[in-house]
């Protein structure tokens, strides 16, 4: 063989087989992609008519259940009316009986509230008293405090004054604050 060919014999053979790998690797690629895809699928539909058995045994046990517990509700409505009637008849008897008896209680309660009104009035009244004579209490000692005030000007006048003069001024003084005090 000439150089040149097998140079090119050498170079040509592994680059094909290299191409030959590539495209085996691939197609073996395409092919699991295929077979996960039907695989895929195939679980998909088990996986969706599994669920529509699942639902459809939902759907009938709901079905039972409900005739079941409508019948059983039916009996216990039926047997709850009759049992509520006989208690609602014996608490209408009661009632009457309890109603007379707060109606006594209420005219007790409605009594005591007069007689509690009655009270604060009294309280009142008793309070606005205290507070006048509070206020005339006031009144009584600002008139004394005024009176002895009189008294020790009096008597700080009757000291700058001639005998006889103060004399009088402490006499006439006092007498005119006790009658101050009197009213």
């Amino acid at each position: 063989m000439r150089p040149s060919r097998a140079i090119a014999t050498a170079v040509v053979v592994p680059v094909k087989l290299v191409v030959v790998v590539v495209v085996v690797e691939a197609a073996a690629v395409v092919v699991e992609a295929a077979a996960l895809v039907v695989v895929e699928g195939a679980a998909l539909v088990v996986v969706e008519a599994a669920a529509v058995v699942v639902a459809l045994v939902e759907v009938v046990i709901i079905v039972l259940a409900a005739v079941v517990v409508e019948a059983a509700a039916l009996v216990v409505v039926e047997a709850a009316a009759v049992v509520v009637a006989v208690a609602a008849a014996v608490v209408v008897e009661a009632a009457e009986v309890h109603v007379v008896a707060a109606a006594t209680v209420l005219g007790t309660v409605v009594v005591v509230a007069a007689a509690a009104a009655a009270v604060l009035e009294a309280a009142t009244v008793v309070v606005v008293v205290v507070v006048v004579a509070a206020a005339i209490g006031v009144v009584v000692e600002a008139a004394a405090v005024v009176a002895v005030a009189t008294v020790v000007v009096a008597a700080v006048a009757a000291l700058s004054m001639r005998p006889s003069r103060a004399m009088a001024t402490v006499v006439v003084v006092p007498v005119a604050a006790k009658e101050c005090q009197l009213w």
